[in-house]
C-alpha cells in the first residue's frame, strides 16, 4: 500500500483473513491523515465491513486521524456493539 497503487494491493488482498487484514491496518502507520484514511476506505471499504475487529481497528484509526466522515459509524459501533474491549479504547481516543 505505502508503494504501490490502490487497485494493485486490493487485488492482491483479496482471500485475506481477518488477522492479515489487522496486521496491514496496524502496519499504515500510528498516525495517518485524513486523506489517507479517505483511500483506503475508498478502496477497501472498510467502513462497511461486518467483521467487528476489523471494524474496530478501521474506526480506531479514524479517530486518531481526525477522519470525520467516519464519526457516524463510531457513534453506531459503540451503540450495536456493547463489548467492553471494544467501546473502552474508543471513547479513551476520542478523549484525547
Amino acid at each position: 500500500w505505502k508503494q504501490s497503487d490502490a487497485p494493485q494491493t486490493k487485488a492482491r488482498t483479496a482471500d485475506w483473513n481477518s488477522q492479515q487484514w489487522l496486521h496491514f491496518l496496524r502496519a499504515v502507520g500510528a498516525e495517518p491523515d485524513a486523506a489517507r484514511m479517505a483511500a483506503l476506505d475508498r478502496t477497501f471499504a472498510f467502513s462497511k465491513t461486518g467483521n467487528s475487529e476489523i471494524r474496530f481497528e478501521w474506526l480506531r484509526m479514524a479517530l486518531r486521524a481526525g477522519y470525520q466522515p467516519a464519526y457516524p459509524q463510531v457513534e453506531r459501533f459503540l451503540i450495536e456493539v456493547g463489548r467492553r474491549k471494544f467501546v473502552k479504547p474508543l471513547f479513551e481516543q476520542m478523549l484525547k
